[in-house]
């Protein structure tokens, strides 16, 4: 028998939305279900109708507000949660007792989905009003979100300005970084996705359809080679020809065609929504064991060593040792990107332990609020997902990136189907 929670906000009432996420939670199950229900009106109330239109068999656990007073949602909720094999929360982000149980299902290791709505909450300056009331309420929010996304779409192209105007110095990552509120290795990452080209190509692009107008109009070649930072010909040419697919010298020939890539500006793009499930966990500092390696501070480099770094360290029999050492939360492999703005960037993948190093290495991570995304599939999907954080839930959650290092936690290591969740330090915006 399978026992599936379905709980959350009182003033959730999108039907087709708990039907399409609860078929979803449940595909693979095998055996016979029952839903547990709350009793309260929302989503609790909604899942029993579910549970009715598919013929599953309902629990029901209304709260004792004679025996335990204003703690009886609580009770209630913890005995659903001891006796559940999983939880589908519906969240507004501010309704306490759907937080409450979602904490109670993660701390007691219940499978779990939580699917974010756009509800009055009581997290919102608005507040909890009557039916009109909440209508402005949702419009307040959703006015709020779009000016988060106008914010950060406006920060973004603020970079690219600073790009622009530096384009015969050293552009500075950690600049950009703090334009766009982050580091420079968490606006680097952004960039690619957003872009769909690397940080450290863009600029390049950039430079050499400059540098292809100087030469057109009679510079010499040695003298836009200096002007655009190079102080070897062979690199200039190198760059100028993986561009334009031409050498330089040859622009002003009749007939030489190059290429040109105008800067780019950031916009807000609107599309179908397709549902994101995470959670937002706080976490103390805890210690992690395993070995690392140094990564470039250009990330197109990086992209290139860390899958080269995962293919020894399984290969060497570490992987093993560290399944061996890996006794905390969060339990699993992870892959720990400690990049700060100032010193070197490295790459760990390690283990959350309280045993001796034994000749690992040692690293503290630090204490943070965690956005935490589950998925699973190939690498390509954890790619994608971290693409889609970034470039859909990151801009208008009202958080932007923290201080602390990206993790990625693999709980299940099979490369064709990994299960693994996307750790994202965040802070709330001010």
């Amino acid at each position: 028998m399978y026992h599936l929670i379905i709980a959350g906000g009182r003033d959730f009432d999108d039907y087709a939305l708990l039907e399409r996420t609860v078929d979803q939670f449940l595909e693979n199950i095998q055996d016979e279900i029952t839903i547990f229900c709350g009793k309260a009106r929302g989503a609790d109330s909604l899942g029993e109708q579910y549970a009715k239109s598919r013929g599953y068999a309902v629990e029901y656990f209304p709260p004792d507000w004679r025996r335990y007073g204003r703690g009886a949602g609580v009770v209630r909720n913890r005995k659903m949660v001891e006796k559940a094999d999983a939880l589908a929360a519906f969240w507004d982000g501010g309704s306490r007792g759907t937080e409450h149980i979602i904490q109670l299902a993660r701390d007691r290791g219940l499978r779990l989905r939580v699917t974010q709505y756009r509800g009055p909450g009581l997290s919102h300056p608005c507040g909890k009003r009557e039916d009109k009331s909440r209508r402005g309420c949702y419009h307040q929010i959703r006015k709020h979100r779009e000016e988060n996304k106008m914010e950060w779409v406006d920060g973004l192209n603020e970079t690219i300005r600073y790009i622009e105007d530096h384009l015969t110095e050293d552009i500075d990552y950690a600049r950009l970084g703090q334009i766009a509120c982050c580091s420079a290795y968490h606006y680097q990452r952004m960039f690619a996705y957003m872009a769909g080209v690397s940080l450290s190509e863009y600029i390049r692009r950039r430079r050499m359809s400059l540098a292809a107008v100087d030469l057109q109009s009679g510079e010499r070649v040695l003298d836009v080679a200096l002007k655009y930072g190079y102080q070897s010909p062979t690199a200039f040419n190198r760059a100028f020809q993986s561009v334009h697919g031409l050498a330089p010298s040859a622009v002003r020939e009749e007939g030489a065609a190059v290429k040109s890539y105008p800067p780019l500006r950031f916009t807000i793009m609107i599309k179908g929504a397709e549902e994101m499930e995470y959670r937002i966990e706080q976490r103390e500092a805890f210690r992690v064991v395993g070995v690392s390696a140094a990564i470039e501070r250009d990330m197109e480099s990086s992209f290139q060593t860390v899958p080269q770094f995962w293919g020894r360290v399984a290969a060497d029999g570490t992987l093993e040792k560290l399944c061996g050492k890996m006794n905390s939360q969060p339990m699993g492999i992870l892959g720990v990107c400690h990049c700060p703005n100032e010193g070197e960037w490295r790459y760990y993948v390690a283990a959350a332990s309280t045993q001796e190093a034994e000749g690992f290495e040692e690293y503290t991570v630090p204490a943070a609020t965690w956005a935490v995304f589950p998925g699973e599939g190939t690498n390509r999907s954890l790619q994608e997902l971290e693409r889609r954080i970034l470039t859909e839930w990151l801009p208008s959650s009202g958080y932007e990136y923290g201080s602390a290092p990206d993790i990625e936690v693999y709980l299940n290591a099979d490369p064709q189907n990994a299960k693994y969740e996307v750790w994202i330090p965040v802070v709330k915006k001010a």
